[in-house]
């Protein structure tokens, strides 16, 4: 029998295949767990601006690369905190929206369980956001 053709190999495929999902261990997960955090870069294309989003709690911030005045540095990231509306708003599922207005400097929070959306922006060196609503 060739190396390739080995009954046994295929057997064990089988059997790892034919045991079930409730079998597993509890600490097996089957489904990929939602990330914490999402990302997303405003519709305006002279900016290196990137917002993130705690997926689970809605808190928001930017970075935004600036070019160095340092001889040899290639540049800096600079990262803003959370200001007006901007922090953690509850526990939710949230999401980031761009629009498709192309001198647009912000972007949308949205929350995917009750439809509630703020628009944020970076002002005065910190992300604001509007109040939630629908």
């Amino acid at each position: 029998m060739t190396p390739e053709r080995r009954p046994e190999k295929y057997l064990c495929k089988l059997l790892l295949l034919s045991v079930p999902f409730f079998m597993l261990p509890a600490h097996v997960s089957i489904a990929a767990e939602e990330p914490a955090f999402s990302f997303l870069a405003p519709p305006h294309k002279e900016l290196t601006r990137l917002f993130w989003l705690n997926n689970k709690n809605g808190q928001m911030g930017v970075c935004q690369y600036a070019l160095s005045e340092e001889k040899g540095k290639l540049g800096t990231t600079n990262c803003f905190p959370s200001g007006d509306g901007a922090g953690p708003i509850g526990s939710g599922r949230y999401a980031l929206k761009a629009s498709n207005y192309g001198k647009e400097n912000g972007v949308f929070r949205v929350n995917i369980d009750t439809g509630d959306i703020s628009n944020c922006w970076l002002r005065n060196g910190k992300v604001v956001c509007t109040t939630p609503a629908k």
